[in-house]
């Protein structure tokens, strides 16, 4: 039986960010070819990249950045994994707790979208390293 997580208030993988080639066509991929629908789509003007936020059919979502540098080792590698909670400042002192290294305390941001989507951001590492976030929307 399928049912939500406590100490995230909620839960469920909110996004799994991965760096693709070739941006445009990977977008055209995901929407044409699996049906994936855009959520957002958002120019980030400081790292001169795009990224786009394609919701997989259940809410669950795939982000996709135009990181792609040549010879750039993590191409269409997995960049983070986002869980969604409504209870991001706890699990962030239980994650503390477990001895995880919080490497981006809580941060609000806009996600792109009309309306803008707002929600607030926070990174750790989990025991292997592996980079996880904590998506909260305001």
């Amino acid at each position: 039986m399928i049912g939500s997580n406590e100490i995230l208030g909620g839960g469920g993988i909110n996004h799994i960010a991965i760096n693709v080639k070739d941006f445009d066509k990977s977008v055209k991929f995901y929407k044409e070819v699996l049906g994936f629908k855009e959520v957002t789509l958002h120019f980030i003007e400081e790292q001169n990249q795009s990224s786009i936020l394609l919701d997989t059919g259940n809410g669950s979502c795939i982000e996709m950045f135009s990181r792609y540098q040549e010879h750039s080792e993590d191409i269409g590698h997995f960049l983070h994994l986002a869980f969604e909670t409504t209870k991001q400042r706890e699990v962030l002192e239980k994650v503390r707790a477990a001895g995880m290294e919080v490497t981006m305390e809580p941060k609000d941001i806009e996600l792109g979208g009309d309306p803008p989507i707002l929600a607030t951001a926070a990174y750790f590492n989990g025991p292997s390293g592996e980079p996880i976030a904590l998506f909260q929307y305001r």
